[in-house]
């Protein structure tokens, strides 16, 4: 007996197999989406109680010609001090809002970052960078990506009054990034967003490895 599966040339499923994945009401999964971006706000009450609503923002960046060397020398035997040491004391997350967004390159630096948000210039969060994370909101974890986490507060930047967030990047140069300052990552988001000074800001950025 031949099954109706086998007849469609294709394996059986069920309609919700069909179905597309939703990670928040109305957003959908897209796996190339490695920058996880959970802007939290506060929505008051008459009684001066608030819910946090929660609203997920998703971009790709790319691992620049300077984050590839970086992440050759940690994996060699041969090099006992990286060239740009992205996992150390220096490494920072920073954020962007020109008018049109970054294409971003592999040749990028700091200098190729237009209209860098200088307050939004943050420190890892402990314990990351990390394999294989365990945070719910980061949809790009994965046994095989190194996760960076950042956490923007309150009070830490805002973007009131301005063009809203269109990406970012990572650097080193820690607080005083110059031109040609080497990036890890640079990101665009598929959606800006806004932050103001009492919302807060996690972003996760995953660096997915191959093996090509």
């Amino acid at each position: 007996m031949i099954s109706i599966g086998e007849c469609l040339g294709e394996p059986l499923q069920s309609w919700k197999d069909n179905q597309p994945n939703y990670l928040f009401r109305g957003v959908e999964y897209n796996p190339e989406n490695n920058v996880i971006s959970i802007l939290m706000k506060k929505e008051f009450y008459p009684s001066g109680k608030y819910d946090l609503i929660y609203e997920p923002y998703y971009g790709k960046n790319i691992v620049t010609d300077a984050g590839d060397e970086f992440y050759a020398q940690e994996l060699s035997p041969q090099v006992a001090t990286p060239t740009n040491d992205f996992f150390g004391s220096n490494n920072r997350i920073e954020l962007q809002n020109p008018g049109t967004a970054d294409t971003p390159a592999k040749t990028d630096t700091y200098g190729d970052v237009t209209s860098p948000i200088t307050a939004s210039r943050d420190t890892l969060e402990t314990g990351y960078p990390t394999d294989n994370d365990t945070e719910t909101f980061n949809t790009g974890k994965d046994v095989d990506a190194l996760t960076y986490k950042y956490l923007h507060a309150e009070g830490d930047f805002d973007t009131e009054g301005a063009n809203n967030i269109t990406g970012g990047c990572i650097h080193v140069g820690g607080a005083t990034p110059a031109a040609g300052t080497p990036l890890l990552s640079h990101f665009n988001y598929t959606t800006p967003f806004g932050k103001s000074s009492t919302d807060q800001l996690i972003t996760y950025i995953n660096h997915k490895f191959n093996g090509v």
